[in-house]
């Protein structure tokens, strides 16, 4: 192994301690406050059969199979190449979690999964290894098997933040370049939705008006930039610091 890949495989054994647990206290309280964000934007997704098996591929510190467990979900996996990550999964009693590469992982089972959910995993992710991932993630899921797949926004308002708050981000994504990925992977009925701020109180509802405001800002911003012909081409243009891609193995 050269010394670039031992470093990153060094960051990623300790994740939790170097970076997440920075911004991300996990406890109890913040495990429950990103629940409404789970019902706002993925249940609408989500097979309403209990049992259909679901894969969380880079489940980091298991937020969202946390979220599947409260809704009753019971055939759900994760993975992470995370160690610390899978530690904490297990700690909120998260059981069927495995610290392994993703891509091996999805390799040996072939046509397993109704749905594969992958968050803020392909950014971290070379541009052989991000085909290779998504190739995978479709050969796994079964015949109109959907992936619900969550990324970082390029267009966002402060995106370069987005992509230097990590030194293992490789790239962002737009709603057509992750479009582009998805396709390329063999996936078809392909969806982009941006992940607004929700408003669940006074300040979260004052933090969304402001979002529109500055959305229409630099709207403005780009159409001088770009002429309106262009900003027309290239939607949708989306603000928000995440997109969420929608695709189904047909």
């Amino acid at each position: 192994m050269n010394k670039g890949k031992e470093m990153k495989k060094r960051y990623f054994d300790n994740y939790v301690s170097t970076i997440f647990k920075q911004a991300h206290p996990l406890d109890d309280s913040e495990y429950t406050a990103s629940l409404p964000a789970f019902d706002r934007y993925l249940y609408p997704y989500l097979p309403k059969d209990r049992n259909i098996s679901i894969c969380d591929i880079g489940c980091g510190s298991g937020f969202f199979l946390y979220y599947l467990k409260q809704k009753k979900y019971t055939n759900i996996c994760g993975v992470d190449i995370s160690a610390e990550q899978i530690k904490q999964c297990k700690s909120k009693g998260l059981q069927n979690v495995h610290a392994e590469d993703g891509i091996k992982f999805l390799k040996r089972n072939k046509e397993k999964f109704d749905l594969i959910f992958c968050s803020n995993l392909l950014e971290h992710l070379t541009t052989e290894k991000l085909y290779l991932l998504l190739a995978h993630v479709y050969r796994a899921l079964k015949k109109n098997g959907r992936a619900l797949i969550a990324v970082p926004n390029a267009t966002a308002l402060f995106s370069p933040f987005l992509l230097y708050i990590d030194i293992t981000h490789e790239r962002l994504f737009t709603p057509i370049s992750l479009k582009q990925v998805l396709s390329l992977a063999g996936f078809s009925k392909i969806k982009i939705h941006a992940l607004k701020p929700l408003a669940r109180g006074l300040r979260s509802l004052m933090r969304r008006y402001l979002y529109f405001f500055l959305c229409f800002f630099y709207k403005i911003v780009i159409i001088v930039e770009l002429g309106y012909e262009g900003y027309k081409r290239f939607q949708p243009i989306y603000f928000s610091s995440n997109i969420l891609g929608i695709a189904e193995k047909v």
